[in-house]
């Protein structure tokens, strides 16, 4: 330690730099995940629109979008394997943001994800869609956890529709 401090005395502005270039370098990453924020499935499930389990066929980077302007991102079809809320299409579209910040997806064609989508389409690495791999114990237990808050929500809904009037 006393090597190092004689070094730091010798030449301060060089050292100086140093930890100011370490401290940005964190400072951007920890930017990077401000988006991700202790939700849990259960609140991610009521705030999406859309929940299946899909396989991303093709993906296109996008300069702007008609309902989010000024912000670019990705989009990807999407073939739906399994639906677990809303009524999805066997082919639809997603659009996620490129990362950096943006809470972006990070999306490979020919890979599974559990997507939930809300009304823009959008998905996000905070609003629990995340990769599948179809027989695996974790992406299992996830899908089984989603069903498992889909499943009163979709109960709350008849009950609701039953008992408005004709």
């Amino acid at each position: 330690m006393k090597n190092f401090m004689r070094h730091v005395e010798k030449k301060p502005m060089t050292y100086r730099a140093l930890l100011f270039f370490v401290a940005s370098f964190m400072y951007s990453h920890a930017g990077a995940c401000s988006c991700v924020r202790p939700y849990t499935v259960q609140d991610n499930v009521t705030g999406a629109n859309e929940i299946f389990v899909g396989r991303v066929v093709a993906m296109k980077k996008l300069a702007s979008h008609p309902s989010l302007p000024g912000w670019s991102g990705v989009q990807a079809e999407v073939e739906v394997t399994q639906n677990l809320k809303g009524n999805s299409q066997k082919r639809t579209t997603v659009i996620t943001g490129k990362g950096k910040g943006t809470c972006g997806v990070p999306m490979l064609a020919g890979m599974s994800y559990v997507f939930f989508v809300n009304e823009k389409r959008k998905i996000s690495i905070s609003n629990g869609t995340r990769e599948y791999v179809k027989g695996h114990i974790d992406s299992d237990q996830y899908v089984s956890e989603i069903k498992s808050y889909v499943a009163p929500l979709s109960n709350l809904s008849l009950h609701t529709d039953a008992q408005a009037p004709h």
